[in-house]
């Protein structure tokens, strides 16, 4: 299995490994991404810590964060 990520419709990233050690990645990731959850988005030109606007959890294996600088981060297991 593979978890791919995926940036404004992008592959970005591509990592091997056993589903459950996958699944447990993403669950860590939605926890963290939640920390930052609800931040404002900023203006153009202006300083983006990066931070979470949203945070959707589809299913077990798909997660898809919206940055406060507008961009789609789309985690996928296939």
């Amino acid at each position: 299995m593979r978890q791919r990520l995926y940036r404004d419709g992008e592959l970005s990233k591509s990592v091997k490994g056993a589903p459950a050690t996958l699944r447990r990645w993403l669950d860590n990731l939605e926890r963290d991404w939640r920390r930052n959850e609800g931040a404002a988005l900023v203006g153009p030109g202006e300083f983006d810590p990066n931070m979470a606007h949203t945070v959707t959890r589809v299913s077990p294996d798909e997660l898809i964060v919206v940055t406060t600088g507008n961009y789609t981060l789309r985690f996928v297991n296939v």
